[in-house]
């Protein structure tokens, strides 16, 4: 005799494949649970606006998520139900779980959307999809994603992408409240001494240009697929001369956005992605290979770049091109890593320019870590201790520990 537990689960997903994936989830919704309860937090429920036009994955990810203290899920079946969500609710969802492909407006269309919806610029869009190819990954982020999780999905992992993503949106918050657009960007040893590269350019129109928290997260991802083939580049630009002079931010932001202009010129084809770091320096992923000896793309780049600027202290400027660096790794710690390659790589170039005559060998050899490298070390710290917390919360794990004791 079937019970009726089964009967209902049957009835529900009306196909063995489904009530197998069911099944099989149980167990991480338990472990996600169990996860949920020991972290503390004191804030208030998370609310969650989740779109799927996957009947299944938007109950899973509500018995999940709805178990938790943490988090008030909201379904949507369509990108118009969550449009017409977000304008019927009162107070305002705190993220997005978007999945990209749904019929007649994508997940990536809605987010674009979402991110011109007044209130919402900043808040955490997590892409849940089983779309692996490149092409949805870069338009996602482009269009505004904060991260984009992969189907089949752990939930104890989801669970912490999201709360990634909640505290990226809070530190773009705090960012914001932080910068003063009247205060001049200050150059000193030749390096802009700006703060929260978010609010130093403008996103909009720029082809291919990622925000500062998000880029980490595409290029973390991008590392994930087996057939990456891509790699990194950093540029800077800065004064050779280490000049100290002042520049406001509206003069500042235009020219980083002639700079990435020039970039784009001087590699056509060449990049899917493009972020400023702050000081000066913009990271790239490239899918090629460059295509001439890096010093003609160097000089290429500040030809096109003297030609189009009109900025009064351009004369003294220069942009500076790194090593690339193969986007190769076998963890989160690994791809990091190759991010502060590509910007030591720029940094060397920059010190190895510097017109010696005019300086000590002192000041040559002080600050030869940026802001970008500290900050990538930090990162890449935090990824290393959360790989031993997850192993020591690991099933294997603890019975190991537990045999051991035992002896």
């Amino acid at each position: 005799m079937v019970s009726h537990h089964f009967m209902s689960l049957r009835d529900t997903f009306q196909n063995s494949t489904a009530i197998a994936i069911y099944l099989r989830v149980n167990l991480q919704i338990f472990r996600f649970v169990s996860f949920s309860d020991r972290t503390k937090r004191s804030q208030s429920r998370m609310r969650i606006l989740a779109v799927d036009d996957d009947p299944s994955i938007l109950m899973l990810l509500d018995h999940a998520l709805g178990m938790s203290d943490h988090h008030d899920v909201t379904l949507a079946f369509s990108a118009r139900e969550a449009l017409d969500a977000i304008e019927r609710d009162e107070v305002d969802f705190d993220c997005f779980l978007i999945d990209i492909q749904m019929p007649e407006i994508d997940g990536i269309h809605l987010t674009q959307v979402i991110r011109q919806t007044p209130g919402y610029e900043r808040h955490p869009i997590l892409m849940l999809t089983a779309m692996h190819d490149k092409s949805y990954l870069d338009r996602a982020f482009r269009a505004g994603a904060t991260d984009y999780v992969s189907k089949p999905f752990d939930f104890r992992e989801l669970q912490s992408r999201i709360f990634d993503a909640q505290g990226l949106a809070v530190e773009k918050a705090r960012s914001v409240c932080r910068i003063d657009r009247a205060r001049n960007i200050k150059w000193s040893h030749g390096v802009a001494g700006d703060t929260g590269p978010d609010q130093v350019i403008d996103h909009g129109g720029a082809d291919g240009l990622i925000a500062y928290g998000e880029f980490d997260n595409y290029v973390l991802e991008l590392a994930r697929r087996p057939q990456c083939n891509a790699s990194v580049v950093a540029l800077k630009i800065a004064d050779p001369t280490l000049g100290h002079s002042e520049s406001s931010l509206r003069e500042f932001s235009s020219m980083l956005r002639e700079v990435i202009i020039c970039i784009n010129a001087s590699l056509p084809n060449l990049m899917s992605s493009i972020s400023y770091r702050g000081n000066g320096t913009v990271l790239c992923v490239m899918d090629r290979y460059l295509n001439a000896p890096k010093e003609m793309i160097e000089s290429e780049i500040n030809a096109r770049f003297l030609d189009i600027s009109t900025g009064a202290n351009i004369a003294k400027l220069r942009v500076f091109l790194g090593d690339p660096v193969p986007l190769k790794a076998d963890s989160d710690a690994g791809v990091l890593e190759v991010l502060w390659q590509a910007t030591n790589s720029v940094e060397k170039r920059f010190v190895s320019k510097k017109e010696i005559a005019t300086i000590s060998k002192r000041v040559l050899n002080r600050n030869l870590l940026s802001d970008e490298q500290h900050r990538l070390e930090r990162k890449a710290y935090k990824s290393v201790m959360k790989d031993i917390l997850s192993d020591m919360n690991d099933d294997h794990w603890i019975r190991k520990l537990y045999n051991r004791a035992s002896r």
